[in-house]
């Protein structure tokens, strides 16, 4: 299998910025997926230069929509984010 350069590779990422400025927003699904793929190309040519870059990861917590108090920590090696989880109540339905 012939190895991708980086040149196709920036090349994705100009299709996937075009494609999400393309998209029709008021289809979440569509919007997310343009959004997501827009991020796939834009990590791609930073890996393959070995370049650090973020990505997210779900842990299973929703932080607090409220009040997240969101927190960045570095060291200069490593990143963590820190907030406010949020805590459903579990006898509301959702509505108002």
């Amino acid at each position: 299998m012939a190895s991708v350069t980086e040149v196709e590779l920036v090349e994705r990422l100009d299709r996937a910025r075009q494609r999400q400025r393309e998209v029709d927003w008021s289809d979440r699904a569509a919007a997310a997926d343009a959004a997501e793929q827009t991020l796939a190309a834009w990590r791609a040519p930073t890996a393959l230069r070995s370049e650090q870059y973020a990505d997210a990861t779900n842990v299973g917590l929703q932080w607090n929509l409220g009040a997240p108090l969101p927190h960045l920590l570095c060291n200069g090696a490593r990143a963590v984010v820190g907030c406010c989880a949020g805590e459903p109540d579990p006898v509301w339905d959702g509505t108002v």
